[in-house]
């Protein structure tokens, strides 16, 4: 297991790859150094590199998919040491990944969600009502799967917390794996590694709702909060 730092050299060959692709897009988030650590850095130009994302988010809409709100209230309480100016420049950070999803060749992503992150009340109902409206829109997008791991799955593999699988095309579809922690994120690379999280993400997306179910529960959520008020 490598930790941030330990995987500079092959983020950096991803991101000098990936930006020799993209003039015109050359390192936009140097713009953010002043909220963007190295180790995000890193994070941020693998993302932009990828051919394909694979996200499972037990808690939280995964980043690729939040709404300006939801990170406006995610970032407001999760980061209380944080200026208002710092704030602001990571939520504008947040809404300019997200381009990637929308651009020339965009990634194709799978991502997985937690039910709980539709019912955990970031910002409050309005906000919620407003982020789910926005799921079920990008759930219609030809390069985005997106499933609902119920409350009624069970155990199942991702039990452990969320994590992120990210295909490089350059670099052969090698493939990087992203576990999350509260302070800081791990990258695995090995093919042991790589393989045990991919069957595991094959595991609770086999354990998830279909798309087409996982929207009905999206609109069920969403009517659920129409009677919470704002």
């Amino acid at each position: 297991m490598r930790s941030c730092r330990a995987f500079c050299t092959v983020a950096l060959e991803a991101s000098r790859l990936a930006l020799s692709c993209a003039v015109g897009k050359r390192g936009w988030w140097q713009q953010y150094s002043d909220v963007l650590s190295t180790a995000a850095a890193e994070y941020v130009s693998l993302e932009a590199a990828a051919s394909h994302i694979k996200d499972f988010q037990p808690i939280l809409v995964p980043g690729l998919l939040q709404t300006e709100d939801y990170v406006q209230a995610l970032m407001d309480g999760g980061r209380p040491d944080d200026t208002p100016e710092q704030i602001s420049m990571r939520v504008r950070l947040r809404m300019e990944r997200q381009s990637i999803l929308s651009g020339e060749a965009p990634p194709l992503l799978w991502a997985v969600v937690g039910e709980a992150a539709l019912r955990n009340q970031v910002g409050g109902p309005a906000t919620m009502r407003h982020q789910i409206k926005a799921l079920l829109e990008v759930s219609d997008k030809p390069n985005v799967t997106l499933q609902i791991l119920s409350f009624t799955a069970g155990a199942h593999p991702g039990v452990d917390g969320a994590f992120t699988v990210l295909s490089m095309p350059e670099q052969d579809e090698q493939e990087v794996i992203l576990v999350e922690a509260m302070t800081s994120s791990l990258y695995l690379e090995t093919e042991q590694q790589v393989s045990r999280y991919k069957f595991a993400f094959n595991h609770i997306r086999a354990a998830a709702a279909s798309p087409s179910q996982s929207r009905d529960l999206l609109r069920r959520a969403l009517y659920d909060y129409r009677d919470l008020g704002d």
